[in-house]
């Protein structure tokens, strides 16, 4: 035998091993949602829900297609950095959302999907928070962008739709916000069929915050115990509920 057809005979046997071990989107898919689930309905802690998602985080590396791997790698991330700005770790939580925002910007340049700029908006959304004013001037439209140019790619992207409409309550008139609009947008979010668990928790959520901020307490309480009525024993929840109490 010589050495090109012992070549080709190797390549073709280290291309059959790595697709044995490589690991899937759809199982990405799988593993997240049963650990995003975990976390909604309480039945794993924060550190447990932590260490799973870097466990998890290990294994998409393994992924071949690189817009599939920075998808997920970059999801991942912003459940990190959702999970541990509700802990108030600011730095960890910044450190994943930044990656989160990073890896799903080359996501969406490598035609990843519509999801990919929404992750995007989202990541960039919690960092706002966490920044300050200054930050959120400078930033919003830029997220506002993204999560709109996910609805033009995917208009039944309701996580993009969140974005958008939380968007127009908090933002000045004079830089396009329009409260009622906005309001009207997420009522309509959360009554809609069929929402994946991950989907209905962030809207129910989002809508609790934002009543929170508005000062309007008892419609904040009415969405945050919709949550509690479909995850008993979901841990934030509850903390928010002891907090508003004890107002």
């Amino acid at each position: 035998m010589n050495r090109t057809k012992r070549f080709f005979i190797l390549m073709m046997l280290l291309t059959i091993s790595l697709s044995l071990f490589a690991f899937t989107a759809e199982e990405a898919r799988r593993e997240y949602d049963k650990v995003m689930l975990a976390w909604i309905d309480g039945s794993r802690n924060d550190f447990q829900i932590l260490s799973d998602l870097g466990n998890l985080e290990s294994d998409i590396a393994a992924i071949t297609d690189s817009a599939e791997r920075q998808y997920w790698t970059a999801r991942v991330n912003l459940a990190i950095g959702q999970i541990r700005f509700y802990r108030e770790e600011e730095k960890l939580s910044l450190d994943a959302l930044e990656k989160s925002r990073e890896e799903a910007r080359l996501a969406a340049e490598g035609g990843a999907g519509a999801d990919a700029w929404r992750i995007q908006a989202d990541a960039g959304s919690f960092i706002m928070i966490q920044k300050g004013v200054g930050y959120i001037i400078a930033n919003s439209g830029k997220v506002q962008d993204q999560a709109e140019k996910a609805l033009e790619m995917d208009n039944s992207n309701v996580r993009a739709s969140l974005i958008v409409a939380q968007g127009l309550i908090n933002a000045p008139a004079i830089f396009g916000g329009n409260k009622r609009k906005g309001f009207a947008e997420m009522e309509a979010l959360t009554r809609k069929p069929g929402l994946d668990p991950e989907d209905r928790f962030f809207i129910l959520m989002g809508m609790g915050e934002i009543y929170e901020n508005e000062k309007e307490e008892d419609k904040a309480l009415a969405f945050y115990r919709k949550i509690l009525d479909d995850y008993p024993e979901n841990r934030l929840v509850a903390k928010k509920l002891t907090g508003l109490a004890n107002r």
